[in-house]
C-alpha cells in the first residue's frame, strides 16, 4: 500500500481510518438512541401504571372526602401520584430533546477534528560558529 498515494488529511489520517473513525462515531449514536428509546419504553409504561394508580385513589378519595380536602390522607395520595406523574413526563422531555442539538450531518465532530488547522511545529535551528583558526 503506497503511502503517498493514500490521501491523508492534514493530521496525518488515511482515508481509510476517517472511514473507520466516522463509522464508530455512528455506532455511538445508534448505541444512545437505543439507550433513549429503552428508557422512554420503560418511562411509558411506569406512566401508565401511575396513571391507573391516580385514576384508582381519585375515585377512593372521592367516596371518603368529597370535594377535594388536600388535608385529607386519600386526596394526599393522590396529588403525591400526581407529582411523581410530572416528574415522569418530566424525564420523558428530557430524553426527547437529547441529541437534537447534535450535528445534522454537515461535519461530524471527527471530520471537524481532522479540518483544523495543525499548529505550527517549532524548528530547531542550528548556529555553527566557524571560528578562526
Amino acid at each position: 500500500h503506497d503511502r503517498s498515494s493514500d490521501q491523508q488529511s492534514n493530521h496525518g489520517f488515511s482515508t481509510d481510518q476517517r472511514i473507520i473513525i466516522e463509522g464508530l462515531l455512528v455506532q455511538k449514536k445508534i448505541q444512545k438512541q437505543q439507550e433513549i428509546e429503552s428508557s422512554m419504553v420503560a418511562l411509558i409504561a411506569y406512566d401508565r401504571s401511575i396513571a391507573r394508580q391516580i385514576e384508582s385513589a381519585e375515585r377512593r378519595a372521592g367516596l371518603r372526602c368529597n370535594p377535594y380536602d388536600r388535608n385529607n390522607i386519600h386526596w394526599k395520595a393522590v396529588d403525591e401520584l400526581i407529582e411523581k406523574q410530572t416528574a415522569i413526563t418530566e424525564k420523558m422531555g428530557n430524553l426527547t430533546s437529547v441529541g437534537k442539538d447534535e450535528d445534522t450531518g454537515v461535519d461530524s465532530i471527527v471530520t471537524e477534528f481532522l479540518n483544523q488547522q495543525r499548529p505550527q511545529k517549532k524548528r530547531k535551528t542550528t548556529t555553527i560558529n566557524i571560528a578562526d583558526s
